[in-house]
């Protein structure tokens, strides 16, 4: 890493002896993931792709708020919902 790098985010991922549940450590908060039951899994947390989109509303939620702040605008909320969706092989993509 040089002097002008900066650490923004870190996580650790430990699996489990179960198929696919995973424990996670991202920046000292504890949280789970795993497949459903019909995809082998034991739903014992959101799915990796739960995860990506969790992630992405709340950058967008915060990035929101952060701007209306900025702008002196009164929000009384904001909601960001995420669906992310598969075709086929060739063609996915993320709703808003």
């Amino acid at each position: 890493m040089s002097s002008r790098d900066t650490k923004i985010a870190a996580a650790n991922v430990v699996g489990e002896a179960k198929p696919y549940g995973v424990r996670i450590d991202a920046g000292g908060h504890s949280l789970r993931s795993d497949e459903p039951v019909d995809h082998g899994g034991q739903d014992t947390g959101p799915t990796p792709f739960a995860l990506v989109l969790s992630g992405l509303g709340a950058c967008t939620a915060i990035t929101l708020r952060m701007y209306a702040e900025r702008n002196d605008w009164q929000l009384d909320g904001i909601q960001v919902q995420l669906t992310y969706h598969v075709k086929d092989k060739e063609t996915r993509w993320i709703a808003a």
